[in-house]
């Protein structure tokens, strides 16, 4: 299935998606529910223009059930030369192709060709680029460092590993008497009212 040109967007990327749900309106020999089979892959994916950009494609999600192999029936690639977006769909399902652009779709049966780009249609479905799987941020992972390392008790910070402060690392506590301002209702009567006085409290 091919997709006529992505538009270059100032915003970057272009939101794809496709979807199946299970609703019995097909049920291809590869389904393994009593309403067929359950697909989403959603894509964001940015326009090539030959090589003006790297063309960027993010997998947001790519999810399947009630398939007996457990292979995915949707995969995305993009023609570079000509930015067309294609998806490769597993024979005998029907799917449901949604894009943040007006995009016009063609099914291609046949080896096809466009600004020296090709697809064609394949045995078994291509694996995705850039799965979910490598794009998630690992929060128990290794921190990238800050650009700015923090000091505190002979101890420095700079996001590489955890750092643990002990009251020994903070010295001996030292505490202050914070000075204390009161002022007369007669005083901020001079001051044009521009501050009000409650008993002894001076409320700004």
């Amino acid at each position: 299935m091919v997709g006529n040109k992505l538009a270059y967007s100032r915003f970057g990327y272009t939101h794809l998606c496709v979807v199946h749900e299970l609703d019995n309106d097909v049920l291809p020999s590869w389904s393994t529910h009593e309403q067929g089979y359950y697909c989403l892959t959603e894509v964001l994916t940015q326009a090539s223009g030959w090589g003006m950009s790297s063309g960027t494609t993010i997998i947001l999600i790519n999810d399947c059930c009630w398939i007996k192999d457990n292979l995915n029936p949707v995969a995305y690639r993009q023609m570079m030369h000509s930015s067309y977006p294609v998806f490769y769909l597993r024979g005998g399902g029907i799917y449901n192709i949604y894009s943040n652009e007006n995009t016009t779709w063609t099914v291609h049966t046949s080896l096809y060709e466009h600004s020296q780009d090709t697809v064609q249609p394949e045995t078994s479905c291509p694996s995705n680029v850039n799965p979910p799987g490598t794009i998630k941020t690992n929060i128990n992972g290794i921190a990238t460092k800050v650009s700015s390392a923090l000091t505190v008790g002979g101890k420095t910070y700079d996001g590489s590993k955890a750092v643990t402060l002990t009251a020994a690392d903070l010295g001996a506590l030292t505490t202050s008497t914070a000075s204390t301002t009161y002022a007369t209702k007669t005083e901020m009567n001079a001051k044009n009212d521009k501050a009000k006085v409650e008993g002894d409290i001076l409320i700004l």
